[in-house]
């Protein structure tokens, strides 16, 4: 810290190079977010606490996993970033790199430009490294802001001033206790009143932040008519922003297209050129080699001998031809299939973009979900924002969503590219929840911020003990208890609900007769799955086929393809059966393929045994039928 940073500025249309010696080079952030990694971890080992008071603090210590995320991101949706950083990280990966962010800024000072300086903009190669380490630093902020707000953040262990009062408690684990260890103690869930913290907006504030987007008053009503006229506003906005991005993507269509077109233009003149030049090659071989005939058959020995000399001269220049055309060919191939690669991928991405602008207009109550955790917050949609991060105006990296949020975090931005397929959460429009004060009442979204307000205690549950001997998902936390003492916890999110959370996971069988007794005591209606659930197992209901049972799975490939492409299975089963079934979605029902095979009852028990011994099989319904570990899933914590 302290030492001079130097930074070479290229300027390639010039052909000269400046050196620039100082502060404030955008390339010094990264030297500060690595010193900031070694002082946070430094801090840790001798406090126990990583934060620091370090004077570089407003710099975020992004050398992280989630640093590696918003690289992957930013490098995935921006393939021309990526090309200018001469592809630091691997495509085929799908970006995946444990090092993402560490290559991604350390190949900063490669991005180069070549507008002139100007007074406002003197230095403008030191603009586009300033952007990527801008953009790099909002999107971690706002990444972390989410995983706080879900009650995921792996950072950092967080001391949290819950006073939580314990109510009661379930043996999730009974441990080893003739083991003296502290892990074979046993691990429980349990259930404290605990303080609700910092409060979320109220109704009233909410609705005015939406209001005032839309450009309406603000009022003091907290009623339907304050929303009457701003949701159909909003939806109208959202048709407008999308008609607008449909025309800005039409425009970047057609430079891309005519970018690509003058690639493709020389590179058919390559082909066509050494084509010509093959072709007179040949004509000029096929020549020499009638006047070599001509030669041998009159018997004249030496122009024989110089024609023939001439003929192999010309076979290696005819070879590197060839070579040269087919790599010319190769090329413009190449090219014309990136261009229509290219052009389908801004299509896909207009697509996507538009119906999640369509989906998530201003005033919107949505549920905000870690696609991993499943755990979830409630909020309405208060902004959408478009930033230039790809040149592709409809790149999903480029939009955000600004929401107000039930927590004491308040607000929360989601980039869209979060919120599309392999995206790591979904924003579901939702119009009503369960009510905090009555969990069976369902209640407006908007509500619920004013409910927040006035609870000073709630209901949370954390997992004590033996925290690792639990398959529950939440953070690790130092919580106070309700007489000051602090305990090390696996902190569940609000909302968790034994009944439901418990339930997610096929609870698993032992063996076939646990499968057989399960479906009688269900009346033959019981769900059984393989572990990773894309395995379905029901009773056969038919007359004729009592004792047997109906196997599906999807019909996808790389969801399926493990089951009905086992040769062990098929040949217990015979070949499965594609189909499509209606599934119902929230208040949508949409098509389905699956593979399906029935089996007979005779063959039954061989079948289950199989699946049971290769991938393990579970009850997904009914799970109060099954118990696992001794344990109940279902029922009353005591």
């Amino acid at each position: 810290v302290g030492l001079p940073i130097a930074v070479a500025i290229f300027y390639p249309t010039e052909n000269r190079c400046k050196l620039v010696v100082g502060q404030d080079l955008p390339t010094e952030e990264r030297a500060v977010a690595i010193l900031m990694k070694k002082m946070s971890h430094l801090k840790a080992n001798t406090t126990g606490n990583s934060s620091s008071s370090f004077g570089g603090a407003e710099m975020p210590d992004f050398i992280n996993d989630y640093g590696n995320e918003v690289a992957q991101n930013l490098m995935e949706q921006n393939p021309d970033l990526h090309e200018d950083l001469d592809f630091p990280l691997s495509s085929v990966d799908g970006f995946t790199d444990p090092q993402a962010i560490q290559k991604v800024t350390g190949r900063a000072v490669m991005l180069t430009s070549d507008a002139p300086p100007t007074e406002e903009q003197p230095y403008p190669s030191l603009a586009r490294q300033a952007w990527l380490y801008e953009t790099l630093t909002s999107d971690y902020k706002e990444l972390l802001a989410q995983k706080i707000a879900l009650g995921e953040n792996e950072l950092e262990a967080q001391k949290l001033d819950l006073q939580a009062q314990p109510v009661s408690r379930l043996v999730l684990s009974p441990g080893k206790p003739e083991i003296d260890s502290p892990f074979t103690k046993p691990a429980y869930l349990v259930e404290v009143q605990a303080k609700t913290g910092a409060k979320p907006n109220t109704t009233e504030q909410v609705i005015n932040a939406v209001r005032q987007e839309l450009g309406f008053e603000l009022i003091a009503d907290k009623s339907d008519g304050a929303l009457f006229d701003v949701r159909e506003k909003g939806a109208e906005v959202a048709t407008q922003l999308v008609e607008q991005l449909s025309g800005s993507v039409g425009d970047f269509l057609a430079r891309e297209k005519a970018e690509c077109e003058a690639q493709i233009a020389l590179a058919s003149e390559k082909v066509e050129k050494f084509g010509r030049r093959l072709n007179a090659v040949g004509e000029e071989q096929t020549n020499l080699q009638q006047h070599l005939k001509t030669a041998v058959s009159s018997g004249d020995v030496e122009l024989a001998s110089k024609l023939n000399a001439q003929d192999e001269q010309l076979s290696p220049k005819i070879d590197k031809l060839q070579t040269q055309l087919s790599k010319a060919k190769l090329d413009l191939n190449s090219k014309n299939f990136q261009q229509d690669k290219e052009q389908r991928s801004i299509r896909e991405s207009l697509a996507d973009t538009s119906a999640l602008l369509q989906q998530l207009p201003i005033g919107q109550p949505v549920r905000l979900m870690d696609n991993k955790t499943k755990n979830y917050l409630y909020g309405v949609v208060t902004a959408v924002e478009q930033k230039s991060k790809a040149n592709n105006p409809a790149a999903p990296i480029n939009w955000k969503v600004s929401l107000l949020v039930i927590d004491g975090v308040r607000s929360l931005s989601i980039g869209l590219n979060n919120l599309t397929k392999g995206g790591n959460q979904s924003l579901e429009p939702v119009e009503t929840a369960a009510s905090f004060t009555n969990i069976k009442e369902e209640v407006s979204i908007y509500e619920l911020f004013d409910q927040r307000q006035s609870e000073a205690k709630e209901k949370r549950y954390l997992v004590s003990g033996q925290v690792l001997a639990t398959e529950l998902t939440g953070k690790f936390a130092q919580v106070t208890d309700n007489q000051g003492q602090v305990h090390p916890v696996y902190l569940l999110r609000r909302g968790f609900d034994p009944a439901i959370d418990m339930n997610l996971k096929p609870v698993m069988f032992g063996g076939v007769e646990q499968i057989k007794q399960f479906f009688d005591k269900t009346q033959k209606v019981g769900i059984v799955k393989t572990e990773d659930e894309n395995l379905t197992i029901i009773a056969d209901i038919k007359p004729s086929n009592i004792g047997g049972i109906i196997i599906k799975t999807p019909k996808a490939t790389a969801e399926g393809g493990i089951y009905f492409k086992n040769e062990g299975l098929l040949q217990l089963t015979g070949d499965f059966t594609s189909k499509t079934e209606s599934v119902r979605e929230g208040n949508k029902t949409k098509s389905l393929g699956v593979m399906t095979v029935t089996v007979s009852a005779d063959k039954t028990d061989e079948v289950l045994a199989y699946l049971g011994a290769k991938w393990g099989l579970g009850a997904t319904s009914h799970k109060e039928s099954n118990t696992r570990a001794g344990i109940t899933i279902l029922g009353t914590v005591q």
